[in-house]
């Protein structure tokens, strides 16, 4: 038995792709990731269930915590000020459907276990 006290994972833009395309499959479209300044900007378009359209939908998101697998980001959208209200609604909540955490009140948590489940790398935490 290997004992670790400390695992380090680096993902790349190319990594975080890979995650959000596998995730997102049908339900959003991935345009582009960005990586600045200690934040991720993901640009996607959604489609909205029942209109005959995608919304785009641009999220900045920045690490607010970590703590063991979970990770808590902050999350600001940038280019829906002038959606109408019940549209941009619908465009988060499938938006955030589409990717693997759970959305509340501009903070989205993350799962690193449900997220790096499809790596081939298998590991325990002790």
């Amino acid at each position: 038995m290997i004992r670790a006290s400390e695992v380090a994972i680096l993902l790349t833009r190319d990594d975080l792709e890979e995650i959000l395309r596998g995730h997102a499959a049908g339900r959003a479209d991935l345009e582009s990731i960005e990586l600045q300044d200690g934040a991720v900007l993901v640009r996607l378009k959604v489609s909205v269930g029942g209109l005959n359209m995608a919304v785009p939908v641009e999220l900045r998101m920045s690490v607010r915590s970590y703590q063991a697998m979970e990770i808590e980001l902050d999350v600001a959208w940038s280019n829906m000020p002038l959606v109408p209200g019940f549209l941009k609604e619908l465009a988060l909540q499938r938006a955030f459907e589409a990717l693997p955490g759970e959305y509340r009140d501009g903070t989205f948590c993350i799962d690193l276990s449900d997220v790096m489940q499809d790596v081939p790398l298998q590991f325990d935490l002790l």
